[in-house]
């Protein structure tokens, strides 16, 4: 019975041991094709990091290339753009646009809109969009970020040109990142396009990008961003893989900003239901931009093997009655073997995806040469498909030159082991079929474990477009990119050397400084882009005349400069000559119109005596300011004793002392009275304010001295303003203090100011802040100004009168017309010119012009000012004339000091002045 018992025991024992092998080695399979289906999650999560690692590579080298050519070139042309777009469009499918931002400051704002209008958008405006993502017209705010060019232009995308990416807030903060860090940043693209997102790169002024953030903010220029589409980015890895569901973001600051997002397709199923998720988080750098991919994939029920797992069972049941520990040691034995094979392939092709996905071509050989692998970047390379190439020697396929002589290189193999396996070198690769490419090639050998060599790998960058670029940026830094002659940097350069040339050898050069006479008038009439074709038309015109010895530059503008080497003063003012003589005759073309344009010249020697670069470059433009000066299209050559040359000096000299006047407060009022003359008719006072100058030792400097440097640099308005604004702050406190003075007091306007847009506004602010009575105050205006500027003029004084404003033509009889217009200006006063009043006792000419003038005024409804009174026997013939006012040293000279009240009314003649 006990046997019995045992033996049911045993047999017990070995059922449920049995049972238990066999439960285990059914959860032993389906545990391996659960790891199964995990290892492939992992390759996958590996692949869809190596492709999108690879393509935002792509995109940061796309925009480093646009930072770099912008900044070569200072200024790239939308042909360039649009060849840039269509190359990277070929080659990377995703990016879906390239965009051109530019920094606009409000003062730029309407000329920047009018430079789109005219260029062909008429309807376009600065936009900004809402938070629903409407477009709207941007409000005024200091700086815009403006999208200034999009390629490619489809009608979809071109309604976004103007968008001011400053009014959208996450716009705005991918933007000022990338001029933060100097790098990429990333930001969704709403409202541009909802399933894409943007990557910026700012640039900015000069060639070079600033070192600190804070003067990368200081200098920013603009930006260039690519549209990016985020679901080609994963086109491929979508359509193959249907199950996914991926999630792609942006970090910024910690916060998580969403880009791209596929959602896990649900399944109805109840196995589904029940099985698990994979999912995998992983994140990527690309300078301070990060990324961050998170991928989910549902366990699918075809991941199981139920026909493996009755194998398995029956495969240790069988050896779990044979032995137990042979079973183990088997199925460990197995598992070794699935994993070193797994791990194997996984290498594999880790290593195959690597060398068909990296951007420089891999070639691989035996040792004696003969190649055995290309990747696809080699077969664009070199020409030849992989399968041609495999079996041939190297040299068949290609050959290496050097950069400098074109001499044959030593085989890289060879070189390879004798640099100690490794060694790289830069090259012209010939191909077979003739084609050179500038490449950097770097060779290896490969050895087995005894170290024994096995053969060599070669991988070969091109480098054809970075030294293209550089020689482009070498060019840009010493040319000028419009007319393509060498800039005012390079020419400065070659005349310092000119110039110690002089100094040691004692020979004996010239320079000329050429401006353009007519150009700022064709440049306005027909735009910047006549303009410039019209300096390469003079450019060419200008070297086609010139010796070949001779340098010619673009200066900046419309100024060139000629440096003729070796040549004395005489032939240099012949080439002068010639020069002047050939523009002049000829016709320059644009569209349908033709122009004459003239040069101005200054030459001056460079000879031992000469001076330093600065002193030579300002006597040849004072000398090409003096040939202007004298009525333009005229050669003048500089000499130090040159009495034009002081004058101008002079002048220049008054400037500075003039603007430094005014922003200091150095210049006084001065008042000189005009009496009423006529008793039957009582009329209120006048004085008229006059300025004075006071120099740094306190003198008083004469208006004759510094007022003609005034009109000469037009800084007449400024004048005439400093003039207006201290006259109305002393009007204003006269006014208070003494109300019941009567006088009118007058002021002087300019020619240059009545030309002037803001004059009128200027006058009413002024009037406005210090609240002054306009009945009181009378401008004067001169005969000849009004001439010049007729209808500027009457719209001024029809704007003013209308405030209450008083005027007085100045000067008046001194025109070659000036009856003929008298009745169309609303004048209050006529000042007769002092030439008529001098010697109105002895030249009966001129009484009878005084007494026309008294006559048409009275007609005209207008009191007269007689000018120059000198002798009480003039200001009686005067008075007994009619002449309602009179002014002149007889009667009263310009007095200093503020403006103080009338305390006598006395007509000066009775006093027996």
């Amino acid at each position: 019975m006990s046997l019995l018992n045992s033996h049911f025991s045993r047999r017990f024992v070995a059922v449920l041991l049995g049972i238990v092998v066999m439960c285990l080695a059914l959860a032993l399979a389906i545990y391996n094709d659960l790891n199964t289906a995990e290892t492939e999650f992992t390759e996958l999560n590996n692949e869809i990091e190596t492709a999108l690692t690879r393509r935002l590579d792509n995109i940061n080298a796309s925009l480093r290339s646009l930072s770099g050519m912008h900044h070569a070139m200072t200024r790239l042309t939308q042909q360039e753009l649009s060849a840039f777009a269509q190359e990277i469009g070929r080659s990377h499918p995703y990016i879906k646009a390239i965009l051109q931002l530019r920094l606009v400051e409000q003062e730029e704002r309407a000329a920047y809109e009018d430079e789109f209008r005219e260029s062909g958008f008429p309807t376009f405006q600065m936009l900004g969009s809402d938070t629903n993502g409407a477009m709207v017209t941007s409000p005024v705010h200091d700086t815009y970020m403006s999208l200034n060019f999009i390629e490619p232009l489809d009608p979809g995308l071109a309604r976004y040109l103007g968008l001011d990416f400053y009014s959208r807030e996450e716009l705005k903060a991918g933007v000022e990142r990338a001029v933060r860090s100097g790098e990429v940043s990333i930001s969704p693209s709403h409202p541009i396009d909802r399933d894409a997102f943007l990557a910026f790169k700012a640039v900015y002024k000069g060639f070079f990008v600033p070192r600190s953030a804070e003067q990368r903010v200081a200098q920013v220029h603009g930006a260039y961003a690519l549209l990016i589409d985020a679901h080609t980015v994963f086109e491929d890895i979508i359509d193959h893989y249907r199950h996914l569901g991926l999630r792609l973001v942006t970090l910024n600051d910690g916060e998580e900003t969403p880009l791209f997002e596929k959602v896990t397709p649900r399944s109805d199923s109840l196995a589904s239901r029940l099985l698990p998720h994979q999912k995998s988080t992983r994140e990527i750098d690309l300078g301070p931009a990060k990324f961050r991919i998170h991928v989910e994939s549902p366990v699918s029920s075809a991941t199981f093997k139920p026909a493996r797992w009755a194998t398995v069972m029956v495969t240790f049941l069988g050896l779990y009655i044979a032995a137990v520990a042979v079973v183990f040691t088997r199925i460990r034995a197995a598992e070794a073997a699935r994993e070193a094979k797994e791990q194997l392939f996984q290498e594999k092709e880790r290593a195959q995806v690597t060398l068909q996905s990296i951007g420089e071509a891999v070639i691989t050989t035996d040792p004696t040469g003969v190649v055995d692998f290309m990747n696809p970047v080699a077969e664009h390379l070199t020409g030849w498909d992989a399968h041609e190439a495999c079996g041939r020697h190297l040299n068949e396929i290609f050959s290496l030159v050097s950069e400098s002589d074109g001499t044959a290189l030593p085989d890289p193999i060879a070189r390879a082991l004798r640099d100690h396996d490794e060694s790289e070198a830069a090259a012209i690769m010939v191909r077979s079929d003739g084609a050179t490419i500038a490449v950097i090639e770097n060779a290896a050998a490969i050895r087995d474990s005894d170290g024994n060599f096995t053969g060599a790998a070669l991988i070969v960058r091109d480098v054809s477009r970075e030294r293209n670029l550089l020689r482009e940026m070498a060019f840009q830094a010493t040319h000028d990119p419009l007319t393509r002659l060498i800039n005012r940097r390079q020419f400065e350069r070659e005349l310092i050397a000119v110039i110690e040339d002089a100094m040691k050898a004692e020979s004996q050069h010239a320079l000329m400084y050429i401006d353009l006479d007519q150009f700022k008038a064709i440049n306005d009439s027909c735009g910047h882009i006549a303009g410039d074709q019209l300096l390469k038309q003079v450019a060419s015109h200008l070297g086609e005349n010139i010796r070949r010895l001779d340098r010619l530059a673009r200066l900046g503008g419309d100024e060139f400069g000629v440096l003729l080497r070796d040549c004395s003063i005489k032939k240099a003012l012949e080439v002068a000559e010639s020069l002047r003589h050939e523009i002049k005759d000829v016709h320059l073309h644009w569209e349908d119109k033709s122009f004459r344009i003239s040069l101005s010249i200054g030459v001056v020697a460079i000879n031992k005596d000469s001076g330093s670069l600065d002193e030579v470059l300002r006597a040849a433009d004072a000398a090409c300011y003096v040939a202007k000066d004298q009525g333009r299209n005229r050669v003048h050559y500089y000499q130090p004793n040159d009495e034009m040359l002081a004058r101008r000096s002079s002048d220049m000299q008054w400037l500075h002392k003039l603007r430094e006047a005014i922003d200091n407060d150095q210049l006084v009022l001065y008042t000189q009275t005009i009496f009423p003359l006529n008793d039957d008719k009582p009329q209120p006072p006048m004085s008229e304010l006059l300025v004075r100058m006071i120099d740094n030792d306190g003198r008083l400097v004469p208006p004759m001295t510094f007022i003609p440097a005034a009109e000469r640099f037009n800084l007449m308005f400024d004048l005439d303003i400093w003039v207006i604004g201290s006259a109305f702050r002393q009007f204003a406190e006269l006014w208070r203090r003494f109300p019941d003075d009567p006088r009118i007091f007058t002021i002087n306007l300019s020619g240059q100011s009545l030309d002037h847009p803001d004059l009128e506004r200027a006058i009413q602010e002024l009037e406005m802040q210090y609240n002054v009575d306009p009945h009181r105050i009378c401008f004067e205006i001169t005969e000849t100004s009004v001439i010049a500027n007729m209808d500027r003029a009457l719209s001024l004084m029809d704007q003013l009168r209308r405030r209450g404003f008083l005027f007085a033509l100045d000067d008046f009889g001194t025109g070659l017309s000036s009856f003929a217009y008298l009745k169309k200006l609303p004048v209050d006063y006529l000042k007769i010119d002092g030439e008529f009043v001098r010697d109105i006792l002895h030249d009966p000419v001129d009484k009878a012009m005084v007494d026309t003038i008294k006559r048409i005024g009275g007609v005209l409804g207008m009191m007269t000012i007689a000018e120059a009174i000198e002798d009480a026997e003039t200001c009686q013939l005067l008075n007994a004339m009619g002449i309602d006012y009179g002014q002149g040293y007889h009667l009263g000279k310009p007095e200093p000091g503020q403006i103080m009240p009338q305390t006598s009314n006395v007509i000066a003649f009775k006093n027996g002045k």
